[in-house]
């Protein structure tokens, strides 16, 4: 923040799991409830700089801010098994949203797998698969013919979950038109990646236990 640097010693897996959102548990991942300056050095921050820059001393307050904001260093292992699992769901996305245009067929595994190994594609660990997909499948149209699809889709949404799931739908895709009924229900019309829009629906569906009507269009 600023000039100054702050540093925590923390548990691998459950710092790595807060960092994806999988625990919200700030108390499992401080391995020590101490703000550093230097850690390597055991040098603990100042309660000035930790006024100055986080308005409070409290220890798991500012290491929540610290892993929100701040860059987590991760074990090797760690970062080999989340690129992994990266590679694995964009392969998904780019299989379920994209076609080969001399044939409008689905592309198989294999034939993508190759052809990311071909550009040398660079999976950033902390980024959802979601995220990246767009700019790796522009990478791979460079070496083997490729087509985005688009999914064109209605969604009705019971009023508990009509707030949240539009904000899940406007962020994945763009909302053509919108209609809130009498009873507090939500009607989406939408288009979106087609991989995006499987994923999404997938989630959704699960969010709400199936109380959600998506209806692809044609």
């Amino acid at each position: 923040l600023g000039s100054l640097r702050f540093e925590i010693l923390v548990n691998p897996e459950e710092a790595l799991n807060y960092k994806l959102g999988k625990t919200a548990n700030i108390r499992e991942v401080l391995a020590i409830d101490t703000i550093y300056a230097d850690a390597s050095k055991g040098q603990r921050a100042s309660r000035d700089d930790l006024m100055r820059a986080f308005g409070t001393t409290d220890a798991y307050e500012i290491a929540e801010v610290i892993l929100k904001r701040g860059r987590l260093q991760i074990t090797t292992d760690q970062r080999r098994r989340l690129i992994e699992e990266k590679r694995r769901r964009i392969i998904t996305l780019v299989m379920r949203g994209c076609v080969d245009p001399r044939t409008n067929l689905p592309i198989p595994r294999l034939r993508i797998e190759q052809a990311m190994a071909k550009i040398r594609c660079r999976i950033d660990p902390f980024l959802s698969a979601e995220e990246q997909v767009g700019g790796i499948i522009d990478s791979l149209s460079s070496v083997i013919p490729i087509k985005f699809t688009t999914v064109k889709a209605m969604l009705r949404v019971p009023p508990q979950f009509a707030a949240k799931v539009y904000g899940m739908v406007k962020s994945a895709g763009a909302i053509e038109r919108q209609e809130w009924k009498g009873d507090g229900s939500l009607v989406l019309w939408t288009s979106m990646p087609a991989g995006t829009f499987h994923s999404l629906t997938d989630r959704i569906s699960r969010m709400t236990r199936g109380r959600v009507e998506v209806k692809e269009l044609r």
